[in-house]
């Protein structure tokens, strides 16, 4: 017995009274704006902590520091900025695919607004590289910024 749910692959399932179909668009439209929601607090994340290394560090502590511990913290900054931008052209990418579906509540079009968000050229399918970037480079700028800040209290300060 398989836990997967399956779903007929003509989308005869959304076919029905039309209050149900509208239904199940405003759902996805409510779906789409917490994925939005959700990925835009990565950004935020990024951002912030890029932020809080620019604005925070003293530069001294920074500029004492090896080559390898200045680079480190550059490329993790790199990567979270990175890691921003692309977070942010998958929420871009949802917020036009989240508006297309909003269009296909007037024709109560289930099956179209379906393809909209998850079909074979729906948002994920167009953007998961997007989104699958900005997670990456996220756990990687994350993790040399903490690298770089355990050699710093490991090995103190100023280092040149």
């Amino acid at each position: 017995m398989s836990d997967e749910i399956h779903y007929p692959a003509d989308l005869t399932d959304l076919e029905g009274p039309e209050e149900l179909r509208v239904e199940y668009i405003k759902g996805l439209i409510e779906t789409a704006a917490e994925d939005a929601r959700h990925v835009t607090l990565n950004v935020s994340l990024a951002l912030a902590v890029v932020a809080a290394f620019l604005t925070q560090l003293p530069h001294e502590l920074v500029f004492g520091q090896a080559l390898a511990v200045r680079l480190t913290l550059f490329l993790g900054l790199l990567s979270l900025g990175a890691s921003a931008i692309a977070f942010f052209a998958y929420v871009r990418a949802v917020h036009y695919a989240r508006m297309a579906i909003v269009r296909s509540l007037a024709s109560a079009d289930a099956k179209h607004a379906r393809q909209l968000w998850a079909g074979r050229y729906g948002v994920w399918e167009r953007k998961k590289r997007w989104y699958q970037a900005g997670q990456m480079l996220m756990y990687v700028g994350l993790g040399l910024e903490a690298l770089s800040m355990a050699v710093i209290f490991i090995r103190g300060w100023p280092l040149a």
